[in-house]
């Protein structure tokens, strides 16, 4: 099989090798790279995602909602927070958007007065349920380039360094 052709992030490793070659730059050949196709990803997923007039931020609230509220699509802004990885201050932004649109709505919380459980309304389960499957489409058109066997060892290896650098 023919070596493939270096990529930007190859070129890019090869130049700091010449100019400094004394420092270990082998991170570089995931962490450049990870973070070169976080870009790329973000921009397929936002456009996907403006056809159904959400943002990621807001798309990963409703997905979380959707798929981790339990029957009644419903969890606390700190919960939503933590499972998107957003600040809770960002969460509260993205809610407040998703609210003004009438795809979640909040209620007290019947276990305890001073926390709030914002639920997925019946429209915001009808936005998130018709932007899946354009999120879906997208993201395996960005690893179409992969087998079926090249993603599984790269998301077992992505989820590994995942699990080691969670808190």
């Amino acid at each position: 099989m023919a070596e493939a052709e270096p990529d930007r992030i190859a070129r890019g490793i090869a130049r700091w090798a010449e100019a400094r070659p004394e420092v270990d730059t082998s991170g570089t050949e995931v962490v450049g790279r990870v973070l070169w196709l976080a870009a790329r990803f973000q921009d397929t997923i936002a456009r996907a995602l403006a056809r159904h007039g959400l943002t990621l931020g807001e798309y990963s609230a409703l997905a979380i909602l959707r798929s981790q509220g339990g029957p009644d699509h419903e969890l606390t802004p700190s919960a939503l927070a933590r499972a998107t990885y957003v600040t809770t201050g960002g969460m509260a932004n993205i809610l407040r958007r998703l609210e003004a649109h009438g795809l979640v709505g909040g209620r007290p919380d019947p276990g305890d007065g001073r926390r709030v459980l914002m639920r997925l309304t019946a429209a915001g389960r009808e936005r998130i349920d018709a932007a899946l499957p354009d999120v879906a489409e997208a993201e395996g058109v960005l690893v179409r380039s992969l087998t079926a066997r090249e993603r599984a060892s790269l998301a077992r290896g992505l989820s590994r360094l995942v699990a080691s650098l969670d808190d």
